[in-house]
């Protein structure tokens, strides 16, 4: 018998431009062979967002790596309670590390479907399988490969996982690591410790790697610190002119005010004066026209004098 989980498998594995025909095709299909209800519920599943479908194709094609994270993620969660600090600084550069790689692997598979991945969406991509490390719920969503969006987290605790995966509770899709060599009873110790052995001289490699890393990063904080210093001495002098000049603006903003004190007093005086000096003018006008008639007055009683005196 169908079920929805099993057609969203299917689905969620395609590329992602195949997906809504795809799906409206398989409804179709479901209805015409009378599974009306799966049918529905096929019909209801939503497009993955870009960076969900990318983590899908991961889970599909590079499930050991994103399980070394999940168990990663683990191991990070119980350094931080038994507060192991030297072990919590190697685990968190393995994170990194992994992260980067999950990165990698997540835009070259896109590739390989004609899509490429932005900064952005590699960066939700990133945050998802981050999350994943964080909560054992996140990361069984994330095993599911039926991923609808991206997910998120702030540190170590409960993701919120409403709408992120197209059916409720799905099963992880199934994990088949490398298929090893048929083996007798007598060689399965050795089998055993083969593996082993693998994983410390990779883990070793990692650790090598990341030391590597750090010495990289410390190299780039202690010139980040340098430039950052340069940076604040010379925000510091500019500060101190800026502080100069506006104490000369300061005085200028006084002297500028005596000024137009000034100017407004003898402007005031200048207006008086002009006004002094037209009460003058009329006056002196009047005074001469004054002067004038008794010039003429004078001059007359002369002649008639003179014409009245005997000779």
């Amino acid at each position: 018998m169908t079920t929805t989980g099993a057609v969203a498998v299917e689905l969620y594995g395609l590329p992602l431009e195949q997906f809504t025909a795809a799906r409206d095709a398989r409804a179709k299909e479901l209805r015409r062979d009378g599974d009306r209800t799966v049918a529905a519920e096929v019909a209801r599943l939503p497009r993955p967002s870009v960076a969900a479908w990318a983590v899908d194709l991961l889970v599909r094609h590079e499930r050991d790596l994103v399980e070394q994270l999940v168990e990663l993620g683990a191991a990070l969660r119980e350094a931080q309670e038994t507060l192991a600090g030297e072990q919590l600084r190697e685990l968190d550069q393995e994170r990194r590390r992994l992260l980067r790689a999950i990165g990698q692997r997540a835009r070259a598979l896109a590739e390989d479907q004609g899509l490429h991945l932005s900064e952005s969406v590699l960066g939700q991509v990133q945050a998802t399988v981050h999350a994943a490390m964080a909560d054992p719920g996140a990361a069984a969503a994330v095993r599911s490969g039926v991923l609808t969006r991206s997910l998120e987290t702030s540190g170590f605790g409960p993701v919120d996982l409403d709408g992120a995966v197209a059916v409720v509770d799905a099963a992880p899709l199934p994990h088949t690591r490398r298929a090893a060599p048929d083996i007798g009873a007598g060689d399965a110790e050795q089998h055993e410790e083969e593996p082993r052995r693998h994983r410390e001289e990779r883990r070793d490699a990692e650790l090598s790697k990341a030391r590597a890393d750090l010495a990289e990063a410390e190299r780039v904080d202690r010139r980040a610190a340098e430039q950052a210093a340069t940076a604040r001495r010379a925000a510091e002098e500019l500060d101190e002119r800026r502080a100069a000049l506006a104490e000369r603006a300061e005085v200028l903003r006084h002297e500028l005010q005596a000024v137009q004190d000034e100017n407004d007093e003898l402007t005031m005086r200048l207006t008086s004066a002009r006004g002094a000096l037209r009460e003058a003018t009329t006056a002196s006008r009047s005074a001469g026209r004054t002067a004038e008639r008794a010039r003429d007055r004078v001059e007359r009683l002369e002649r008639e004098g003179a014409h009245g005196r005997p000779s």
